[in-house]
């Protein structure tokens, strides 16, 4: 069945009704509950993790995670973005196994629908794991084994041989990962609070005390930065490096700017600070390549 026209319905008047109105959600799960296949389960049930309603009776996410349909699997991906943070300690289950079974059999995907939402659903998982490790202690073992994951993830993503679609995914997730690191982030919350609104909790400390800019400012670059510090190490600065030398021009653009953007200059040693000089050579020649190739 084409749900393409089912999906405008829901994203442009269910979706915005339900955020307005959020009591018709478990009236809408019963309605739907003895129709086929998962296409509105999965989309209401993503609805109730982003508005943080229970609802009566929910379908376990496997059951969607390895759909044939890339918009049910996005929306299982999207409940385990939302949730998996809430999930920690919970039982002896790894919180986040679903999501690295997703990632890892979902890298290669060629449609741009996907490849935004994961990007989109990655984005609020690092914020949610942010505001986690900024008020519960008991969370970072957890999370600390995922980013080692995540870690060698994007390291075979960036192997010799992954195709476009694998690399380009793998570093925009990267950058999304760092983006949480960069000491610009601080100000960009000051001046654009919107930017990262799923960060609840971090409002009360704005309200509380004279120190709270300080301490804002604590949590947001001691946080996910000291989780992160292997990848922007050595290891990981030399396969950015590779992918400087890529065939496809929006990878090597994009490998260009985290290298220039996130690594410290003293990430080599003075040995290796010659390859280095030679990586800033190749950014620019890809900086002027792409002008050139943008003007003709």
């Amino acid at each position: 069945m084409d749900h393409n026209a089912l999906q405008s319905l829901f994203t442009y008047w269910l979706e915005p009704t339900i955020e307005m109105y959020r009591n018709i959600l478990p009236f809408l799960w019963e309605l739907c509950s003895d129709t086929q296949g998962y296409f509105f389960r999965s989309h209401l049930q993503r609805m109730a993790a982003k508005i943080h309603v229970e609802l009566p009776q929910t379908h376990e996410i496997d059951c969607y995670i390895d759909n044939k349909e890339e918009i049910i699997r996005l929306n299982a991906f999207a409940v385990l973005c939302y949730r998996a943070v809430e999930l920690i300690n919970i039982n002896e289950a790894d919180p986040f196994f679903l999501i690295k079974q997703f990632l890892w059999f979902n890298a290669n995907t060629a449609t741009i629908l996907m490849r935004e939402g994961i990007i989109k659903y990655f984005r609020i998982l690092c914020s949610n794991i942010l505001k986690a490790i900024s008020i519960k202690t008991d969370c970072i073992l957890s999370i600390s084994e995922f980013m080692n994951w995540l870690h060698e993830y994007f390291l075979d993503c960036f192997e010799i041989g992954s195709c476009y679609q694998r690399k380009i995914l793998a570093l925009k997730l990267y950058e999304t990962l760092l983006s949480f690191t960069n000491k610009n982030l601080y100000k960009n919350y000051t001046r654009h609070k919107k930017c990262l609104h799923n960060i609840v909790a971090i409002d009360k400390y704005l309200k509380t005390t004279d120190n709270s800019s300080r301490l804002l400012k604590g949590i947001f670059l001691g946080g996910l930065r000291n989780l992160c510090k292997k990848f922007i190490n050595k290891e990981s600065l030399f396969l950015l490096l590779r992918l400087v030398l890529d065939s496809a021009i929006d990878v090597r653009q994009l490998a260009s700017t985290l290298i220039l953007e996130y690594f410290e200059k003293d990430t080599l040693l003075t040995a290796e600070k010659h390859v280095r000089s030679l990586s800033y050579l190749c950014v620019s020649l890809n900086v002027l390549y792409f002008r050139i190739y943008t003007y003709e």
